[in-house]
This record gives structure tokens, C-alpha cells and sequence, in this order.
């Protein structure tokens, strides 16, 4: 899939999409697609594992199930924003190199969302 940025488009105009950025702090910021997000509103909290490629040994999904009370990472759901999103550490497996926001994949199950990552480490 392609997305071009269109002048004054901004990622929160990516309503339906589910889409990926990488922070200032390295962390990645996950924003999820409508499925995923109604899991994680019902979570409100996440355990973080990585997929890691065993040529590359470089993370290409995260996976997210949801935590014990008071565990895991926080989901955020500011005011006026239809999805959640959640920012992912990612010291355990590198830093993601600085580059645009991207769309991304989830497959979503009862218990589980996995989620591309779409950058390099």
C-alpha cells in the first residue's frame, strides 16, 4: 500500500488506517485501526513482545496482549482522538532509525494483536 502526504494532511487525518511512527524518544508510536482499537479501550493496559527475524535479529512485529491490573503499558485515548494509540519502548531490540509515520498491518484475534513494524533497526 501507498500513502502520499498530501499538503496540510497531517497523521491524524488516518482514521481507518492503523499507522506507525517513530518518537523523539525512540520509542514507536502505534495508533491503531478501529478492530484493534476496541480491544485495546476494553485493555487499557498491554504486555510488549517482539518478533524478531533470526537472520536479521531485527524486530518486524510487536505483539500485544493485555496485562495483569496495574502492569504492562499504558493505551492512550486523548480527548477528541477516535483511535488509541500506545507509545512502544524498544530497548530491548534497538532503536528505530528516524523516518515518516507509516501505515501498518494488524491481525487482530480475540486475545492478541500483532503489528508490522515497518522500520529499520
Amino acid at each position: 500500500m501507498r500513502v502520499r502526504q498530501q499538503y496540510g494532511q497531517n497523521a491524524h487525518s488516518r482514521r481507518e488506517e492503523a499507522w506507525m511512527s517513530v518518537l523523539t524518544s525512540g520509542h514507536l508510536g502505534y495508533h491503531s485501526g478501529p478492530a484493534a482499537g476496541e480491544l485495546l479501550r476494553e485493555w487499557k493496559r498491554v504486555v510488549v513482545d517482539f518478533d524478531i527475524d533470526d537472520e536479521t535479529r531485527k524486530p518486524r512485529a510487536v505483539h500485544l496482549t493485555q496485562a495483569p491490573a496495574g502492569r504492562g503499558y499504558k493505551v492512550r485515548l486523548p480527548d477528541g482522538q477516535r483511535q488509541p494509540w500506545l507509545p512502544i519502548p524498544t530497548s530491548a531490540v534497538g532503536r528505530a532509525a528516524p523516518s515518516e509515520p507509516r501505515v501498518v498491518e494488524e491481525t487482530v484475534s480475540k486475545n492478541e494483536i500483532v503489528v508490522s513494524i515497518p522500520f529499520e533497526f
